[in-house]
């Protein structure tokens, strides 16, 4: 579902959903759009936030395995993924669709990227 920045508020007030996209070139409107969500699942008792960074030889499989790990004293988290570039390639559209076929029930990811271009 996409949920434009003037609706995101009040979306968030109705449900956590188990992710979230947050892609575009304004740095401002990202960063409202993260620290709504950060506020909205810390209200909700996610008191974790597990923030990985995308670079060039990341490895898709080792952020998989973290995200499916138990937190260690049963915390709710935020997975906060931030992609350098929304060309993550075959490896990474795997991973994030097999995250999402069957997302940790304590968890919400949060992925921010660059602009995607219909390409």
């Amino acid at each position: 579902m996409q949920v434009y920045p003037d609706k995101l508020e009040a979306q968030l007030k109705r449900q956590l959903a188990a992710a979230y996209l947050i892609a575009g070139d304004e740095s401002l409107l990202q960063r409202d759009a993260v620290d709504a969500i950060r506020a909205s699942a810390a209200k909700a008792g996610f008191t974790t936030i597990e923030t990985t960074i995308q670079d060039a030889g990341f490895d898709w499989q080792a952020w998989l395995s973290s995200c499916s790990e138990m937190s260690l004293f049963g915390e709710q988290r935020l997975l906060e993924l931030r992609l350098s570039t929304a060309a993550i390639g075959v490896e990474g559209s795997k991973a994030i669709c097999e995250y999402l076929s069957n997302p940790a029930p304590d968890s919400i990811l949060l992925v921010t990227a660059p602009r995607i271009s219909g390409e």
